[in-house]
C-alpha cells in the first residue's frame, strides 16, 4: 500500500486489517462504501462524521474507507486524536507546521475518537488548528466520535465539548452518520473461548 504520508499516520495492523471485504453489511458500512467509491470517481469536498456509542464500528468503518482509497493510490492520514495530542506534547512541537502542511495536502484525513481527550485551552487550540487546516484546504475529513452530533447546539455533544468554532466547521465539512447498535467489541474471555473452538 503506497502511502507517502504513512509516517505521519497512526495506521496500525488493526487499521490495515479493516476492509469492506471483512465487514458485515450495515447501514454505516453501506454509506462509507458509497462514499469511498464516489471518492475515486469525482472531486470530493464533503466528509463524514461517524458518531454513536463505543464499539458500534465507527473506527472500523473509517479504516475501511482509508484502506480502500490507499489501495487505489490515494494519500490518507489517519490520526487517533489522543495519540496525536500526546505526540505533539512529547516530540512533535517543532514538526507541527510540517505536519499541518501534510494534513492540508493529503487526499483524506481521518480523525479517530474525537472527544476522548481531557479538554484544556491547549487541546482546544490544537484540535481547532487541525480541523481548520483541513477546512481552509477544502479537503474531506472523516471524524469518528462517541459524542452525540446534532445541528441543534443544545443537544450536540460536539458543541458542548468544543464550542462554536469547531462545531460549525465540522457541520459545514461533514455529513453525519449515526452508528447504532450494541458494542461489537469482544471481551478477552470471548476471544479466548473463540480461540479454543
Amino acid at each position: 500500500r503506497g502511502n507517502r504520508y504513512k509516517n505521519f499516520s497512526i495506521i496500525d495492523n488493526k487499521f490495515l486489517n479493516s476492509t469492506f471485504e471483512n465487514a458485515d453489511v450495515t447501514e454505516n458500512i453501506s454509506v462509507c462504501k458509497k462514499f469511498a467509491e464516489a471518492f475515486t470517481k469525482k472531486k470530493v469536498n464533503v466528509g463524514l462524521i461517524l458518531y454513536g456509542d463505543s464499539g458500534t464500528g465507527k473506527s472500523f468503518a473509517s479504516a475501511c474507507v482509508g484502506n480502500y482509497l490507499m489501495e487505489r493510490g490515494r494519500n490518507v492520514i489517519a490520526l487517533n486524536i489522543g495519540l496525536y495530542l500526546t505526540e505533539l506534547k512529547q516530540e512533535w512541537n517543532r514538526k507541527e507546521t510540517e505536519l499541518l502542511h501534510k494534513i492540508s495536502k493529503c487526499d483524506l484525513l481521518i480523525i479517530d475518537d474525537l472527544g476522548c481527550e481531557k479538554i484544556s485551552e491547549w487541546v482546544l487550540e490544537k484540535i481547532f488548528l487541525l480541523i481548520d487546516t483541513r477546512y481552509r484546504a477544502s479537503k474531506p475529513v472523516i471524524i469518528t466520535t462517541n459524542l452525540f452530533y446534532s445541528r441543534d447546539n443544545e443537544k450536540c455533544g460536539i458543541y458542548n465539548t468544543f464550542g462554536t468554532r469547531i462545531k460549525e466547521r465540522i457541520s459545514e465539512m461533514c455529513f453525519p452518520v449515526y452508528c447504532k447498535g450494541e458494542s461489537k467489541r469482544k471481551s478477552g474471555t470471548e476471544k479466548f473461548m473463540d480461540f479454543l473452538v
